[in-house]
C-alpha cells in the first residue's frame, strides 16, 4: 500500500479507523501488503457493499466470524448452500467463541 494510500481520509467508528476503497468486488483480493518481493499477504476488507446497498458483508475483528446482511432471499440462499457454515443471528446473538449454535464446545 502507497504512502498516499495510508495518509487517506479514513471512515472513523469508536475504536476503529477504516481506510476506504471503491472498486470492482474482484479488486478486493488485491489488499494486502509484500512483506517481501515474492510474498503477497492477503487483508480481506472489514466492510464492503455493492454501490446500490443491497447487501453488506462486515468481517468482525475482533472474532471468527463474517457477517452478511441483506433481504430475507439472500439470507435464505446462503442458509441453504453448500460451503462455509452459515447460521442465522439476531441482535442479541453472541459472536464469541461459546456463543457458536453449529461448533458448540461444551
Amino acid at each position: 500500500m502507497s504512502r498516499e494510500q495510508l495518509d487517506a481520509p479514513r471512515l472513523r467508528h469508536p475504536g476503529r479507523e477504516y481506510l476506504m476503497f471503491a472498486g470492482p468486488l474482484a479488486s478486493a483480493k488485491k489488499l494486502g501488503w509484500r512483506p517481501r518481493p515474492n510474498w503477497f499477504e492477503a487483508q480481506s476488507p472489514n466492510l464492503f457493499w455493492p454501490d446500490d446497498r443491497a447487501w453488506c458483508v462486515a468481517t468482525e475483528i475482533d472474532f471468527d466470524s463474517t457477517l452478511v446482511a441483506g433481504e430475507e432471499a439472500l439470507i435464505d440462499a446462503l442458509l441453504k448452500a453448500p460451503g462455509p457454515e452459515v447460521w442465522r443471528i439476531e441482535p442479541d446473538t453472541s459472536l464469541a467463541a461459546d456463543g457458536d449454535r453449529v461448533d458448540h464446545v461444551p
